[in-house]
């Protein structure tokens, strides 16, 4: 589309969308294609070129059709001039009620960038500004889905749609001829991001890849946090404590609230209300209460100390066997369903309640082993993944995950040393990696050429070319490895 002479879009008030909806009118396409192209709702493509028909900047027929641009004069429409800063889009804009969603779904933390960064000279209004600094810094924290402000369910004609929003935000095309200064680098990097969102979204294979890589994030951190969770000391007591301190009469106390204080106060809760809820709690409210003796019964323990001690000790340990056996019952329920983060918390649950039972303790211990398994596994997978995507950092992270648990498995040592190798990363790290995985297998010379690889990135060429030697004396017969050391050599 060409504006006549001495005409500019930026004398128009127009926001994101109609900026976006315009630039896909060529006069022959209809309402409909416009819908079509843009992947935007209907309701959204008519209030649009309503408004662009208001401003006299195209023509459309009583049924949205065929809507085309049209000259206008450059007096005719507003103008900005001197350092006004151009109004920020309609409230009604979907892009920017999404933008507003998302804000308030994942806040930007405070700190996470320099508020100096938003007073840089470019021809970007302060609002779009920031919306750019507050995605670009927190790209490494958001998921596909929460960049795009879709919700997981979406289907991909809600993913395009929001991904054309999101386009039209963010495209540094939008800005042609303008001065962006460092706002262009930090645009191209959202935009991509947003790009690379919206191509795995609406693949299929590729979007459950994804959401199966986003479980096992999730999976991984419930059962760090089941991991990490500490065996946490009943309060005792867990019932009422019948034993008489002294043989002295019952304090005669006033029923007034004491002076000083407001009559309007709430009564404190009793000792045995206190001591019920914890119960309960505990329980998940699958205990009843203890039976309570009848009355020759209770005045039979009351003149004797020794029964009534004995009375209170046999209604604790009643408490506390059924609560043992509630929450083993619950931890063996879900390592039948391999659920062994849950399984774990069950388990300490029922530590917590007999902290001396060794079979308990034992059934904890292999509860444990489990979790931790699985969450290797889970550190694996999204290693392989991250590697996939050529996210190095992360996948570099996720191997060096499974080396802290795993200290003997060699392959983990060496994709993190690789991975960090190509993330940019700490090659001191990296080199340890690698020679704890030439330590584990010394006949691999694969993993000698890697360690050589992160010396000549160090610039330690005589390092990499002693393990080049040692590992074309495993492989001689490796041209790889020859050219390598070739390369050294000159």
């Amino acid at each position: 589309m060409k504006l006549p002479p001495g005409t500019s879009l930026q004398s128009f008030p127009l926001g994101p969308v109609e900026g976006f909806i315009l630039s896909r009118i060529d006069g022959s396409s209809t309402d409909a294609d416009i819908v079509a192209v843009t992947g935007l709702d209907a309701t959204t493509v008519q209030a649009a070129l309503e408004k662009l028909s208001s401003l006299g900047i195209i023509s459309y027929g009583n049924t949205l059709s065929n809507p085309q641009f049209v000259p206008v004069p450059p007096q005719s429409a507003p103008r900005i001039t001197g350092d006004t800063i151009p109004p920020r889009p309609v409230q009604d804009n979907p892009s920017t009620q999404r933008q507003d969603a998302r804000s308030e779904e994942q806040p930007t933390p405070r700190g996470l960038y320099d508020p100096s960064e938003l007073d840089e000279d470019v021809d970007i209004e302060v609002d779009h500004r920031r919306k750019v600094l507050d995605l670009f810094h927190r790209l490494e924290d958001l998921d596909h889905y929460a960049l795009l402000g879709v919700q997981r369910a979406a289907d991909k004609k809600a993913i395009k749609r929001a991904y054309y929003e999101a386009a039209s935000l963010f495209h540094p095309d939008r800005f042609f001829r303008k001065r962006l200064g460092t706002f262009k680098l930090k645009m191209e990097a959202v935009f991509s991001r947003v790009t690379l969102a919206q191509d795995t979204l609406t693949n299929t294979e590729a979007r459950a890849e994804y959401d199966a890589y986003l479980g096992d994030q999730q999976s991984a951190a419930a059962i760090e946090a089941d991991l990490s969770a500490p065996i946490a000391p009943l309060e005792p007591p867990l019932v009422d404590n019948p034993l008489p301190t002294t043989n002295a009469p019952p304090k005669v106390t006033s029923s007034a609230p004491p002076r000083g204080s407001h009559s309007s106060a709430p009564p404190r809760q009793s000792e045995q209300a206190r001591r019920e809820a914890l119960a309960k709690r505990l329980l998940s409210g699958s205990i009843a209460p203890p039976r309570q003796p009848s009355v020759p019964q209770m005045q039979a323990v009351t003149n004797d100390p020794d029964a009534l001690r004995r009375h209170y000790e046999t209604r604790v340990e009643a408490v506390r066997d059924r609560m043992v056996k509630e929450h083993v019952q619950q931890a063996n329920a879900a390592m039948e369903s391999s659920d062994w983060g849950g399984a774990l918390t069950a388990f300490k649950m029922a530590m917590a309640a007999a902290p001396n039972d060794t079979e308990l303790r034992a059934s904890l211990a292999e509860a444990q082993a489990k979790a931790t398994g699985q969450l290797v596994e889970n550190y694996r997978r999204q290693a392989r993944y991250e590697e996939k995507a050529q996210r190095w950092a992360d996948a570099a992270r996720s191997w060096t995950r499974v080396t802290k648990t795993l200290t003997d498995d060699v392959q983990a040592h060496e994709r993190a040393a690789i991975c960090l190798l190509k993330g940019d990363g700490n090659l001191h790290d990296a080199a340890a990696l690698a020679r704890r995985a030439i330590t584990l297998d010394p006949s691999n010379a694969s993993y000698r050429v890697s360690l050589a690889e992160i010396y000549i990135a160090a610039g330690l060429g005589l390092n990499a070319k002693r393990e080049l030697e040692a590992a074309l004396q495993i492989s001689p017969g490796d041209a790889s490895i020859q050219t390598l050391l070739k390369r050294i050599k000159a």
